[in-house]
């Protein structure tokens, strides 16, 4: 069975976008789209019901009307909202529920990997919560966000030159503020090595021996 159209609000999007966006999608979708929540495990013994800042589709996606299709498009093009499945939300929530995210210290920033990230949708959800600092963030003015000292080092690493590029066109199509905090590489994961990479797409100075010692790293195995 074919997975559901879904997609969420960017969290470092402009609220008043936000809040447009929403009243828009109220007056045409009837029944079609609806807010969707899950439960999330991300402890032992501690299982949180939240509602995720994503939305899903009680149709199939051909039978969205062209106005709700134009709508999607418009807004994932000025980067209020994404295309994400569920299923990709949650590891990334779940290291973010956890107290993964976070700073170690004001003086040492959180270092992340990401084995095999294109097309970078896990990359770029964690770089908002970092930014935003909180899952409810979105009271948080554009102009705050981008004030923000929480600094990261994302490491986003995928096999095919091809796949890169298309992630990093994503990346740039996604409109979030600091994303010069992502690092790419292009190289076999079973044998990484972080000696050189490139930054916001120019060649960077050689990576420094303590990127191996990642706080969080994602492997999501392509099939």
């Amino acid at each position: 069975k074919p997975l559901p159209l879904t997609f969420r609000i960017r969290q470092t999007a402009d609220p008043d976008a936000v809040k447009a966006f929403q009243s828009k999608l109220a007056k045409i979708s009837s029944d079609r789209i609806r807010p969707s929540t899950f439960a999330l495990l991300y402890d032992d013994n501690n299982c949180s019901r939240m509602t995720a800042p994503a939305y899903q589709a009680t149709c199939s996606k051909a039978a969205l009307t062209a106005e709700m299709k134009q709508l999607l498009l418009v807004y994932s093009q000025n980067g209020v909202v994404t295309r994400q499945e569920l299923g990709s939300m949650l590891p990334v929530t779940a290291l973010h529920q956890a107290g993964y995210l976070k700073q170690r210290s004001s003086k040492v920033c959180l270092q992340m990997l990401d084995m095999c990230a294109s097309p970078g949708s896990k990359m770029l959800r964690a770089l908002e919560l970092i930014l935003t600092g909180t899952a409810t963030a979105q009271n948080n003015t554009a102009a705050q966000q981008k004030k923000s000292k929480r600094a990261a080092l994302l490491v986003a690493n995928d096999i095919l030159e091809s796949r890169l590029e298309a992630l990093q066109q994503a990346v740039t199509r996604s409109g979030m503020p600091r994303t010069n905090q992502i690092t790419y590489t292009c190289q076999d994961a079973t044998r990484l090595e972080l000696r050189a990479a490139t930054s916001g797409g120019n060649e960077n100075k050689a990576l420094s021996a303590a990127l191996l010692q990642f706080d969080v790293i994602l492997c999501d195995v392509p099939c």
